[in-house]
């Protein structure tokens, strides 16, 4: 009986663990550095152009920046981006960014649940947590200057 009552106590305290886990990182993530700033270059500006032209045109068949065809990227995140904004009302970045910030939490869980099945919860959580890192997250957001002027 013993065996039995502590495996349900690791069990319950490690699903605990996972579920202060997920609170940590969708409150990381949601709360810091997603909603905070307007469109930024390479890629925002891209997907704002093509999400603008579906407000403007209603096309959604084929995405398009200025009448343009701009078939770099499959449409789902277009249209998926069109959605939240239709559900605010306007284009705004806040809007353009929940859908890749929604999947990107999601991403994270089905990490944690792979990294729980093959460890235990603490690797779990380090490996979960450890690429929100204020380090490793900057390193993405910032262009570093050219190494030679």
């Amino acid at each position: 009986m013993t065996d039995g009552a502590s495996l349900q106590a690791s069990e319950s305290e490690a699903w605990w663990v996972g579920a202060l886990t997920a609170a940590v990182v969708a409150t990381m993530y949601f709360c810091t550095g997603v909603f905070d700033h307007d469109v930024w270059s390479p890629r925002e500006p891209t997907v704002s152009g093509v999400v603008w032209n579906m407000f403007r045109h209603g096309s959604f068949a084929v995405p398009r920046i200025d009448e343009f065809p701009y078939l770099e990227k499959p449409p789902l995140s277009y249209w998926l981006s069109w959605l939240t904004c239709q559900a605010n009302g306007k284009l705004t970045a806040a809007c353009l960014r929940l859908p890749s910030t929604i999947f990107g939490v999601m991403s994270l869980g089905l990490l944690y649940w792979v990294a729980r099945r093959r460890n235990n919860a603490v690797v779990a959580c380090v490996t979960v947590l450890l690429p929100r890192h204020r380090s490793y997250s900057t390193s993405f957001h910032i262009v570093p200057a050219p190494i030679f002027s």
